[in-house]
């Protein structure tokens, strides 16, 4: 398997310790995806402090442009790197209530039909979006055979 990581992201995962080959270059939308299949798959990483400032000012603007793009994507999700403790106890350095990030949140999952994993930190973040791309190679794989063949295909590139 094959992951791309965007050429703008920054200080994120790299997968060092699993089985698999990162590759940079240039998304569409999200941050991850998988070799041959950017169109349909995408993940997107927010860091609590990158959360929390996508929630005001043009870094909103920009994070709404994101999702509306996402949305068109079967398969997406967005992985922050921080917990619903870390929002409920404002465990973060900054003014904005908790029910707001709730409120924001929440209504991006209905709004833009998008799953919103709450991973708790950059470790388990990673350890979700390698599981998340695993399980829709091995699940979609056996659905559609030419799909398999071209990620197969990859593994010896």
């Amino acid at each position: 398997m094959i992951i791309i990581k965007d050429t703008r992201e920054q200080d994120g995962w790299n997968f060092e310790n699993y089985p698999v080959e990162v590759n940079t270059g240039s998304l569409m939308s999200g941050d991850y995806s998988l070799k041959g299949l950017e169109n349909m798959v995408a993940i997107e990483r927010k860091s609590k402090s990158d959360l929390l400032s996508s929630l005001t000012g043009s870094n909103r603007v920009r994070l709404k442009n994101e999702l509306e793009r996402l949305r068109a994507y079967p398969y997406k999700a967005l992985i922050a790197e921080c917990s619903w403790h870390d929002i409920s106890s404002k465990n973060y350095r900054s003014a904005i209530n908790p029910n707001s990030v709730y409120g924001s949140i929440c209504s991006w999952c209905w709004k833009y039909r998008i799953p919103v994993i709450m991973a708790g930190d950059k470790t388990t973040g990673q350890k979700i979006a390698y599981t998340l791309f695993n399980t829709f190679v091995n699940n979609y794989m056996r659905v559609n055979k030419a799909v398999a063949v071209h990620i197969n295909n990859q593994k010896g590139k």
